[in-house]
């Protein structure tokens, strides 16, 4: 063999190897994947057809033309061939159909993340794939069985849950219900753990489902989960939906992108919501009431902010430079007002409604916030678990007896004060 034909041999050997050998892996919806790719040039390709279904989309390859193509579309990705295979440009394909996608040169990773999207089931239509599970128990989880999965407690609230400085409250009508659980890494390298990791949606009464919130938290921080876990790392986390007010949710399904589902009755087993807040009228504990009958001198939760009602007292003094007409007087509310966020809020008379309940029927809402001791309107930020004392007031007719303030943010739960013993 001359020695031209051994450096073009030699050549090829060294462009194959710099093809083929590359090892390359793949990071999709948190979920490590072994597929059949190379680099070339800077650029992963990938067996395009595992790859789209690994994220949740079908891709075909259409020979004639040369391209690939997605539900008839054709999509314009770099190809290459190898082994007489066309192979397509990974990031690229990625994003024609909809995923964000990125490559790790570092690491040699391609990271995909896409929502997927699984499908109700309807009449006539087949029932998710998937088993009944039990609270406590784990649960090898995921389409590559990479994950385990314990579900260990749940509950019913109508106060704030914070992932990281933002925080998730029910508005009127629902209530939250919040999901503790346990995630183990089943592989022999890192996973990424993220909210798109799996899905979760509760199922009520009606049949109708509620998604999950799009975020998980870690349990020991209250942080947002976005976590690379090492071989056999555990981590405890939390993730919460928004439900209707009135009565238990039934069902639970556990969602692990394209992997079969599992499904927990939750019926019996969800921490109840406490007292005031629940409606005795049901047994489960699980209806919140749309007005909640509170005691004097402890805090509720509503929204950005928490309530406690101090005291009420009748005055013919001027306010605000206005006396009281004849036959009226002021009725003065002194609450205390604490920030329940993680950030720097506004507290002013448009993020609190009022409204005085008497026995000839309600008020209009009051807006006035005014200092404790002076007549200043309330206008500042609060920062994060700072209190206030504050005022507001009504002009009633003297004969008329009050009943209840009336306290709420707009969106949320009611909260009535016992007016009824004020002299």
């Amino acid at each position: 063999m001359n020695r031209l034909k051994i450096i073009g041999l030699a050549s090829a050997l060294m462009l194959a190897l710099a093809i083929s050998c590359s090892a390359q892996s793949f990071l999709i919806n948190g979920a490590a994947v072994k597929l059949a790719a190379f680099e070339k040039s800077g650029t992963v390709y990938v067996d395009a057809v595992p790859f789209a279904k690994a994220f949740g989309a079908t891709v075909t390859y259409d020979a004639t033309s040369k391209a690939f193509t997605s539900e008839g579309k054709k999509l314009s990705v770099p190809t290459a061939p190898k082994a007489g295979k066309t192979y397509a440009a990974a990031v690229a394909l990625a994003k024609a159909l909809g995923a964000t996608a990125s490559y790790d040169k570092a690491k040699k990773r391609v990271v995909v993340n896409k929502k997927i999207v699984a499908g109700n089931a309807i009449k006539g239509a087949e029932q998710l794939r998937g088993e009944w599970a039990q609270f406590g128990a784990a649960y090898t989880i995921g389409a590559y069985k990479n994950w385990n999965f314990i579900l260990k407690s749940a509950e019913y609230t109508v106060d704030n849950v914070f992932f990281g400085n933002d925080h998730i409250y029910p508005e009127l009508g629902r209530k939250l219900l919040v999901l503790h659980f346990t995630l183990h890494n089943t592989l022999a390298e890192e996973q990424y753990f993220c909210q798109d990791t799996l899905r979760f949606t509760a199922v009520d009464a009606n049949d109708t489902n509620w998604e999950y919130e799009y975020v998980f938290g870690v349990e020991s921080s209250k942080q947002v989960v976005g976590i690379s876990l090492k071989p056999a790392q555990k981590i405890d986390a939390y993730a919460a939906i928004k439900v209707p007010a009135k009565g238990e949710i039934p069902k639970l399904m556990v969602l692990p992108g394209d992997a079969p589902v599992l499904r927990y009755d939750l019926k019996g087993k969800v921490k109840p919501l406490p007292s005031p807040i629940a409606d005795a009228s049901d047994p489960s504990g699980a209806t919140a009431l749309e007005e909640v009958p509170c005691p004097t001198g402890t805090y509720f939760p509503s929204g950005q902010f928490a309530l406690k009602f101090i005291s009420a007292t009748f005055t013919t003094e001027a306010i605000e430079e206005t006396v009281p007409e004849d036959g009226h007087r002021h009725l003065v509310l002194v609450m205390q007002i604490k920030s329940n966020a993680r950030e720097p809020v506004y507290l002013s008379g448009n993020e609190m409604l009022l409204k005085l309940r008497t026995n000839e029927g309600l008020t209009e809402w009051n807006y006035r916030l005014l200092a404790e001791k002076s007549d200043r309107t309330i206008g500042q930020q609060l920062d994060p678990g700072r209190e206030i004392t504050v005022r507001t007031y009504f002009q009633v007719p003297s004969d008329v007896r009050p009943e209840a303030l009336l306290a709420s943010n707009g969106t949320s739960l009611v909260y009535a004060f016992d007016l009824k013993d004020v002299k």
